[in-house]
């Protein structure tokens, strides 16, 4: 009688689980149990991987295959997974500066920040998705197709100044522009002037009956909304049709020393108790006031965005700014304090930049949890601050060294640029818009208008449109949902 014992790992009995190979030249587990494969870090990979390797990286711990030639995770049928389907920001449209450059594109996957191929990530411009290119439709209004480009470039700003740009009447303490007019507070009369925003003629110009100072000045699509330090009611709500005074709205004893505004309220800030008051703009009522902000005598500068309101001004037991809840109006607590007093405030979707007196004059923080992040290394005094999507706009009070009265700082690695305008010292206000840097100084000729030309920054894979997305409009792009 012949024995015969199929082969397998199991040495010990004719029948019995282990691995075996059938004479189809196929390998058996058998098995209920489990298999432990090969497993190791990156730098244990084999030298000379051959097509069909299998392995467990215990770097990233995930499963990986040798396959066309390169490492590959193999993929789970769970959607949030490494790093799932991610949702990236770009920007918004901005048709006046013929903006089609949006990026650079990170899926947040290490292995694969970018994607391969246009068909590898959807684009939305608002809610409208939009066509891999090439231009499928000449004529269409909506559909902005789009290609992916590679850019290698660090970006750069350039500023030439306006030459027919008006001469304020004094030291300018506020300046704002939309896209019909120039606003312009200032000390002296009159207090405030409305100029046309492209020829700069006056439109209007105001004055209180005891003339000293207009301290702020923005507007919305109806109205212009002013502080003053002047005597009487210190705040003026016009009609942007005739310029007349609406009626009707809040009064103040004290000057109005800063405001700020979203689609609903304006922030009006003054140098006495209650401090900050919240005005609805639909009505004019008064919706909150918060008597309880301590950043000292008054509210030298007022920034909102989609979640809070940020005050800073010149300080009382060391707080100088003061952030608070926009939904529940309760002020936050912990938040790190600047050195000095604060003069300025703006934000964007990762970072509150705050700019005042005393080293390191430029305070950022992290906009999650509001821990401070190493900015850049700057050496006088910051009066004001702007930004735009790529650089931060620093009013200074003038031994900047070669930058004077005006610092421009890269958001990208907080570098302060060179080349800015030297001709003033003393920058007082700033505003920034898509096209223009609007400049007040506290001596003559107290205004300067520059035209900015920006190069995007282009460092990685970036979305090209053939055409400017609306102005306005968020561009947004969708990785990983091919996985």
């Amino acid at each position: 009688m012949r024995l015969l014992k199929a082969q397998n790992t199991n040495l010990r009995n004719i029948k019995g689980n282990g691995v075996k190979y059938d004479v189809d030249d196929q390998v058996i587990m058998d098995s209920t149990n489990t298999l432990l494969i090969p497993k190791g870090t990156e730098a244990e990979r084999p030298a000379n991987p051959t097509e069909g390797h299998l392995r467990y990286n215990t770097d990233d711990n995930e499963f990986e295959a040798y396959q066309d030639g390169a490492w590959r995770e193999v993929g789970f049928k769970e959607p949030f997974r490494d790093p799932g389907i991610v949702t990236q920001y770009l920007g918004d449209g901005d048709t006046a500066s013929s903006k089609v450059l949006f990026g650079p594109l990170n899926s947040g996957d290490t292995d694969y920040p970018d994607p391969a191929s246009s068909q590898s990530i959807m684009v939305y411009v608002e809610n409208v998705y939009q066509i891999p290119g090439p231009l499928l439709d000449g004529n269409s209004v909506e559909i902005h197709n789009y290609v992916l480009t590679q850019q290698s470039s660090p970006g750069s700003i350039s500023l030439s100044s306006v030459l027919t740009s008006p001469v304020a009447p004094g030291t300018v303490w506020g300046v704002y522009a939309d896209e019909s007019y120039l606003y312009v507070a200032v000390e002296g009369t009159p207090t405030l002037t409305v100029y046309d925003v492209d020829t700069f003629t006056t439109e209007f110009t105001y004055s209180d009956t005891s003339p000293f100072r207009g301290n702020a000045v923005i507007s919305d699509a109806n109205y212009i909304y002013f502080g003053d330090s002047d005597g009487g009611d210190h705040f003026k709500v016009f009609d942007k049709t005739d310029f007349s005074i609406v009626p009707g709205t809040p009064t103040f004893s004290r000057p109005v020393t800063a405001l700020a505004d979203d689609a609903n309220f304006v922030y009006i800030g003054q140098n006495q108790s209650p401090y900050l008051t919240v005005m609805d703009k639909t009505d004019f009522s008064v919706v909150q006031t918060l008597p309880g902000i301590s950043v000292g005598s008054e509210i030298n500068t007022l920034h909102v965005d989609d979640t809070y309101i940020y005050a800073g001004g010149p300080g009382v037991s060391s707080e100088y700014l003061s952030i608070i809840d926009k939904n529940s109006y309760t002020i936050q607590t912990g938040i790190p304090q600047p050195p000095g007093e604060v003069n300025g405030i703006t934000s964007d979707d990762t970072y509150v930049y705050v700019g005042h007196r005393d080293a390191p004059y430029l305070t950022v923080l992290d906009k999650t949890d509001f821990t401070t992040v190493t900015g850049p290394t700057l050496t006088d005094n910051i009066n004001d601050v702007g930004d735009d999507e790529n650089y931060l706009y620093l009013a200074v009070n003038g031994s900047f060294g070669a930058n004077e009265g005006l610092a421009i700082v890269d958001k990208s690695d907080f570098s302060v640029v060179s080349g800015t305008p030297t001709d003033f010292d003393f920058g007082n206000e700033i505003y920034v818009d898509s096209n223009r840097l609007y400049i007040g100084y506290f001596s003559t000729p107290y205004l300067s208008i520059y035209n900015k030309t920006v190069t995007e920054p282009g460092v990685g894979t970036f979305v090209e449109f053939e055409s400017p997305p609306d102005d306005g409009k968020p561009v947004i792009a969708i990785h990983n949902f091919d996985k």
